[in-house]
């Protein structure tokens, strides 16, 4: 009686709610598998990374472009436009990027009736945070304008990562669950839009206010990226079933139970 009731606890402390967990045998099933973008999107972005850090280091290849655009940006560039631009650089700090971020998540989990926009969001931005301090403490380039330059903070720079990491995530939680909602409109397109436009201005916004060089503010972008991307790797197919679970659409994906 004890060995089959140790079976049978043993069985039931392996079961976990499909809901919650994808079966491991599961991502055998086509629909279950990483996307093919998000496999690219995470190659593609990593290797940029590498390649502008490598770049950085050496102080060669890629950063042809760093001393050239900062002299053009500080011959044409004047004072008050850098104080309006600064007010720009918000939207990719810390102080407003972790309040609105997590506002945005529970918006996003009470649409999606799950926990796992938050996961991802979680996710994306403590991996982008993290690694991009630890860079800038590996890196420690100075900053554009600089003249000391015995402690830099400039690779990769902080407010790029952590606002590729945060809008473009957010975009991506918003077109994919109006997509299951059979709701693919002007929003889906809106979105991503709001999010690239967030991208460009705190980028540009850093750049013309001397903050970061060029290869500092495009390597944001791609460790932000691959954040996303290496997250959407793994969680994609179940943000797509939690989406779909109470969406309107036809795209279900997961294992079906059988009638009965």
């Amino acid at each position: 009686m004890s060995e089959h009731r140790s079976e049978a606890e043993e069985r039931s402390s392996l079961v976990v709610s499909e809901h919650l967990i994808t079966p491991i045998h599961a991502w055998r099933r086509p629909e279950l598998a990483p996307r093919h973008e998000d496999v690219v999107a995470t190659v593609a972005s990593l290797t940029t990374f590498l390649a502008l850090l490598v770049s950085v280091v050496a102080d060669a290849g890629l950063t042809f472009a760093d001393t050239p655009l900062r002299d053009f940006i500080a011959d044409h560039a004047n004072a008050p436009m850098a104080d309006r631009l600064e007010h720009l650089t918000y939207f990719g700090a810390v102080e407003f990027l972790v309040p609105t971020g997590m506002f945005v998540g529970w918006l996003l989990c009470r649409w999606y009736r799950s926990w796992w926009p938050a996961f991802v969001m979680s996710a994306a931005y403590v991996g982008a945070i993290t690694s991009g301090s630890f860079l800038k403490k590996a890196v420690r380039r100075p900053e554009p304008f600089d003249l000391v330059g015995d402690v830099g903070r400039s690779f990769p720079s902080g407010h790029t990562t952590q606002t590729a990491a945060v809008w473009t995530m957010i975009a991506i939680l918003v077109v994919i669950k109006l997509r299951a909602d059979g709701r693919a409109h002007w929003g889906s397109r809106a979105a991503p839009t709001i999010a690239v436009a967030a991208n460009l201005a705190v980028g540009l916004a850093m750049l013309y206010r001397g903050s970061h060089w060029l290869t500092d503010t495009v390597a944001g972008y791609a460790l932000g990226g691959f954040w996303v991307a290496s997250t959407l790797l793994w969680a994609r197919p179940e943000l797509l079933r939690a989406a779909a679970r109470y969406g309107r659409g036809s795209e279900v994906v997961g294992p079906r139970r059988s009638p009965g």
